[in-house]
């Protein structure tokens, strides 16, 4: 990680890996699997039916996923 700001790791289940997990407690910017298998499913949209959705769209998305899957929301 020396040389790293950033990491992305493509596991969603759970959010949190030992590698995502290291990174954070070393400050570094940390973006789980579930936001891109939701940014791959937005993509695919996008692309099927020719529109565009809005980031925003995205970010909304991932934090109710994510609170579903940390069992906050049904």
């Amino acid at each position: 990680f020396p040389k790293c700001t950033a990491v992305a790791d493509v596991i969603y289940n759970p959010l949190e890996t030992k590698f995502l997990k290291m990174a954070k407690d070393l400050g570094l910017k940390c973006i789980d699997g579930l936001y891109m298998l939701v940014g791959q499913g937005v993509k695919a949209e996008e692309i099927w039916n020719d529109i565009k959705i809005d980031n925003e769209i995205l970010d909304i998305i991932y934090e109710r996923l994510k609170n579903i899957l940390n069992n906050k929301e049904v």
